[in-house]
Formats: C-alpha cells, sequence, structure tokens
C-alpha cells in the first residue's frame, strides 16, 4: 500500500488480496460462504476471520451438504429481513435453488 493506504500491486499480482476482497464484500454486502474440504477447514476459517461476512464449513465428500451450508448463513445474516435468495451452482448438477 502507498501512503494513501492504496493497494499499489493490483497490476502485478495474479489473485486479489485478501484486503481487497474484504473492500468488494463490504462494499458489495456480500455474505461469503466457504464450502472446503475437512483437510483445508482451518484455512479457511482463518481467512474467514479477515473477510466481514464470511463463514466457512466443511463440504461434504459428494458436496450434498452445499445447500444447507449456504442456509446456515443465510439464516444467520438474514434474522430482521426477508429478501429472496437464489443459489446457483457451478457444478456439473447445474442446480438453482430458491429460498
Amino acid at each position: 500500500m502507498d501512503s494513501k493506504g492504496e493497494y499499489t500491486h493490483s497490476t502485478l499480482q495474479d489473485y486479489p488480496s485478501v484486503a481487497q476482497i474484504n473492500s468488494k464484500v463490504k462494499e458489495k454486502s456480500i455474505n461469503m460462504v466457504f464450502a472446503v474440504i475437512s483437510e483445508q477447514i482451518d484455512i479457511y476459517q482463518r481467512l474467514s476471520q479477515q473477510i466481514e461476512g464470511s463463514t466457512c464449513g466443511v463440504l461434504a465428500a459428494d458436496s450434498t451438504n452445499v445447500v444447507e451450508l449456504v442456509k446456515e448463513e443465510y439464516q444467520v445474516h438474514t434474522l430482521l429481513t426477508n429478501p429472496r435468495l437464489m443459489i446457483q451452482t457451478e457444478c456439473k448438477c447445474s442446480t438453482k435453488i430458491c429460498l
């Protein structure tokens, strides 16, 4: 970052920094859910602590619990509101679920 707090290596890096991700998450009011395999959960729990509005959970080997992980996050963040949620996955099954 420079003296103004702006990230200076955005054109030099392949991936966004955690700070960049956090900034966009806050700007766009996004709730992120990291659904990861059990071997990676510790890494993503630490990452989730640095990104506001994010959580993580262990993904089943066959990914059958991905909808449940998203529902849990949705329920935590929508206690006062009732927006419509559409979930689309990019897996081979092309799942679409409306809550």
